[in-house]
C-alpha cells in the first residue's frame, strides 16, 4: 500500500512526536528558546567578605595562578591561562566586585578567549590509534599478530601519558580558588 505523496508530507501528529519545542525555554523563563546554546558571558562567585577582602582574594589568587591581574578601582583585568581537555590557552575580560547581601560577588567578563590544540598530545593519541588498530585488526590478518603486543603498549601509552592526564582548569575554578583564598586568613 503506497501512501500519496501530498499525505506524506503533510503536517500533522506523527508517533513518538514531542508535545513541546526542544529549544523551548523553561516555564517561567523570558529567554528566547535559542539561549541554551549562547557561550557563558559571566562567570560569578557570591563570597561572604566584604568587597576589598574579596578583591584582595582575586589579586592573589591570579598571583598563585600565574595569571596577571591589574587592579583598577572596584575591580580589574584578568588574564588568565585556561586548560579545557587538549586546549591550552587565555582567557581576558575585566573582574567586578559588587557589594550584595551576604558580603560581595565577584563577577569576571571573558571578553577575549584565545585556544591552541596541544599538537604534541595530538600526535601521541594518533599513534596510540595505530597501535589499538593493529591490536584489534590483527584477527582478520595474521600478518599483524607479530605485531599486536607492540599495538597494545603504543594504546596504553597513549592513555597513560596524554588521556590520564587531561585536565580542565578555567573561569569556574579559578573562582572557586578565589572563594577559599577568601575564606583563609590573610597570610603574610
Amino acid at each position: 500500500m503506497s501512501v500519496p505523496q501530498e499525505r506524506m508530507n503533510a503536517p500533522g501528529p506523527r508517533m513518538n512526536a514531542p508535545r513541546q519545542r526542544l529549544n523551548a525555554p523553561r516555564p517561567g523563563s523570558n529567554a528566547p528558546g535559542w539561549a541554551m546554546l549562547l557561550p557563558v558571558t559571566e562567570h560569578t562567585i557570591d563570597l561572604d567578605v566584604s568587597p576589598g577582602t574579596a578583591l584582595a582574594a582575586v589579586g592573589q589568587t591570579a598571583e598563585d595562578w600565574g595569571a596577571e591581574f591589574v587592579r583598577e578601582g572596584e575591580g580589574g583585568r584578568l588574564h588568565l591561562p585556561v586548560i579545557a581537555g587538549l586546549r591550552r590557552g587565555s582567557m581576558t575580560g575585566p573582574v567586578t566586585v559588587e557589594t550584595s547581601a551576604e558580603g560581595s560577588r565577584v563577577v569576571f567578563r571573558p571578553d577575549e578567549t584565545v585556544y591552541h590544540v596541544q599538537t604534541q598530545a595530538v600526535v601521541i593519541l594518533v599513534i596510540s590509534l595505530a597501535g589499538a588498530l593493529m591490536t584489534v585488526l590483527w584477527p582478520f590478518d595474521a600478518r599483524l599478530l607479530a605485531l599486536a603486543p607492540f599495538g597494545a603498549l603504543l594504546a596504553f601509552g597513549g592513555w597513560f601519558l596524554v588521556i590520564s592526564r587531561l585536565r580542565n582548569s578555567g573561569p569556574e575554578e579559578f573562582l572557586q580558588a578565589v572563594a577559599s583564598q577568601g575564606r583563609e586568613p590573610r597570610r603574610s
